[in-house]
């Protein structure tokens, strides 16, 4: 699990400072829907507008909010003053 994580992340050379034992325990606590989240959002299958655009459900992958291509991580990053 832990090489999944930090494969995935880039959290190689840093994975010592988190409490793996916390983030599992996190995780069994999630109520149903937010463990379906959080599958689709770790697999970076959530909808965000370039997986809609890819799946022809939308034709824009630009966030509204800056104009930037709208990713799982952008959304959490995004400095514009409207997030």
């Amino acid at each position: 699990m832990h090489d999944r994580w930090n494969k995935q992340f880039g959290l190689d050379g840093i994975e010592d400072e988190f409490d793996w034992d916390t983030f599992k325990r996190t995780c069994r606590t999630k109520s149903d829907w937010q463990k379906i989240w959080f599958a689709k959002h770790n697999s970076r299958i959530g909808g965000v507008r370039t997986n809609l655009v890819q799946r022809k459900h939308g034709d824009d992958p630009t966030y509204p909010c800056c104009g930037e291509i709208e990713t799982a991580e952008h959304i959490y990053q995004c400095t514009n003053i409207e997030m």
